[in-house]
């Protein structure tokens, strides 16, 4: 069990680091390589990371086989709302509109990624497609 929770993270953070990549790219054919854009930037990475790591960390320890479909998908859709909330106010803070969809659909698109493909064990088919692409894991 260990060596499956070591490979999922190592996963999870390969997806944030390619989610990190393609934000730096944005960024620069922005034109927007300058410090007031690290700040936020690292906050929008750093937000959907720390939910997508506590996620499967509650859902490898702390929930039990027998928890209901309804408490995942809740304590899902609240680390999702807390990504959001963490994009709308950097954009609040920081209008940046070229770096916008790079906050939302980034963000969102890699924790949906991450809690995808390498989610716990109890948790492993519930999201859509993880049901037909997680068969042999």
């Amino acid at each position: 069990m260990k060596n499956l929770v070591v490979r999922d993270f190592t996963f999870i953070f390969l997806i944030f680091a390619v989610y990190f990549g393609v934000s730096l790219i944005v960024a620069n054919l922005a034109g927007d390589m300058t410090e007031a854009w690290a700040q936020p930037s690292l906050v929008a990475l750093a937000v959907p990371l720390l939910c997508a790591i506590v996620w499967y960390a509650i859902g490898e320890w702390i929930m039990r086989p027998s928890t209901s479909k309804a408490s995942w998908y809740t304590l899902w859709i609240l680390f999702l709302l807390v990504i959001l909330g963490t994009a709308i106010a950097i954009l609040i803070l920081d209008p940046e509109p070229d770096l916008t969809l790079v906050y939302f659909i980034g963000g969102a698109g890699a924790y949906y990624l991450a809690t995808m493909l390498f989610s716990p064990f109890h948790g492993k088919f519930l999201f859509w497609p993880s049901t037909h692409i997680r068969i042999g894991w």
